[in-house]
C-alpha cells in the first residue's frame, strides 16, 4: 500500500503525507478531509461504494483462517467456533454471513487478534491471506499455527476517493494502469510476495482499466 501511495503521489506531482489509520477509521478520514486517498487494504464493496468512490482494483486477495497447527483443515469445521476478526473489515462481515452460528469477536488490529488466538480466547482468526502470511512469517511461534487453504471470500482492493472527485479518480485509475503496463506494479508485488520473500505467493491478477 505504501509503495502504491508513493507511486500515485509521484505521478500526481504532490508531496506524500502518510496518515496512519485502522480499518474502522479509513472512510471517516477521507470524509473529514484528513486524507485525500485511502490506500489501505480497503476491499471494494457495494455498501462502501455508496459513500466513497473506488479506483480500479490494484490488488486481489482472499480471506483465510489462521488456526492452531493441530486444528481441523476445513473451514466448515469452524461454523460454530469463536473467531477473531478486525473491526470494520469485510472479514468480520463475511463471517456473519458464512457462519451465522459462530461467535465473532472483533479486535482493533490483527496483532491483538493473534494474541487472542494464542490465549485460546478464539479458535481461529481471519484476515486477507497476504496479511496473515506476513503476520505468521514474523511470529516467533509460527510453528504452532497454520493458514487454512480455503478462501472465506475473494477481496478486490481499490483506492478510496471522496465522492465527486472524478478528476482525481480518473488520474488514479490512469496511473494504476500505467504501473501495470510499465511492470512497476508487478515489481511492487514481488518486493512483498515474490519467490525470494518470506511470504511467497503467485500474482494471479493484473490491473486493468475500468
Amino acid at each position: 500500500d505504501v509503495d502504491f501511495a508513493r507511486a500515485l503521489a509521484k505521478s500526481l506531482g504532490v508531496k506524500l503525507e502518510l496518515v496512519a489509520t485502522n480499518p474502522a477509521n479509513r472512510i471517516p478520514l477521507l470524509q473529514s478531509g484528513k486524507a485525500d486517498l485511502i490506500v489501505a487494504d480497503i476491499t471494494i464493496t457495494p455498501e462502501r461504494a455508496q459513500v466513497i468512490d473506488f479506483s480500479t482494483p490494484y490488488f486481489v486477495t482472499g480471506q483465510q483462517f489462521l488456526v492452531p497447527a493441530s486444528s481441523p483443515d476445513k473451514l466448515d469445521a469452524y461454523s460454530k467456533a469463536r473467531i477473531g476478526a478486525v473491526k470494520g473489515t469485510t472479514g468480520e462481515q463475511a463471517l456473519h454471513q458464512r457462519f451465522p452460528q459462530s461467535r465473532v469477536l472483533a479486535y482493533d488490529d490483527i496483532p491483538l487478534a493473534l494474541t487472542a488466538l494464542r490465549n485460546g480466547n478464539v479458535q481461529a482468526i481471519t484476515q486477507d491471506s497476504t496479511i496473515l502470511a506476513g503476520l505468521l512469517a514474523g511470529a516467533p511461534d509460527k510453528a504452532k499455527f497454520k493458514i487454512l487453504p480455503d478462501l472465506l471470500s475473494k477481496e478486490e482492493i481499490g483506492v478510496g476517493v471522496s465522492k465527486g472527485e472524478s478528476a482525481l479518480l480518473n488520474k488514479v485509475n490512469e496511473e494504476l494502469v500505467n504501473l501495470e503496463k510499465s511492470g512497476e506494479a508487478a515489481k511492487i508485488y514481488d518486493t512483498w510476495f515474490g519467490p525470494q520473500t518470506k511470504t511467497p505467493a503467485p500474482r494471479s491478477f493484473t490491473i486493468e482499466a475500468k
